[in-house]
């Protein structure tokens, strides 16, 4: 079993709630959802271990869980996503 490193974890951009941890064999693979109010939520994927449960509150830099990679995918890595209304935004927008 390999130890998992600060580097692996995956933090939370900002103060939420955790609306949900799920599991799929294709798609996302193992996810987290986090609703931070006001209409705005994030997704964070693939995890290879998620050490948080649905309604727990979460603050900016907590660690939620740890990188994976999902049934097609080469190595591990991070699909992170912004979720306004809804509406999936472009991460660029936002580092511009």
């Amino acid at each position: 079993i390999r130890q998992q490193s600060k580097k692996d974890s995956f933090f939370t951009t900002a103060n939420g709630r955790i609306k949900s941890v799920k599991s799929q064999y294709y798609g996302y693979g193992k996810h987290i959802l986090i609703d931070h109010g006001f209409g705005i939520r994030t997704l964070y994927a693939p995890m290879n271990e998620s050490n948080v449960n649905r309604g727990q509150k979460v603050k900016r830099g907590d660690v939620i869980g740890y990188e994976g990679s999902r049934s097609r995918s080469t190595d591990t890595h991070l699909h992170y996503e912004i979720i306004i209304k809804n509406k999936k935004f472009n991460l660029l927008i936002f580092l511009n």
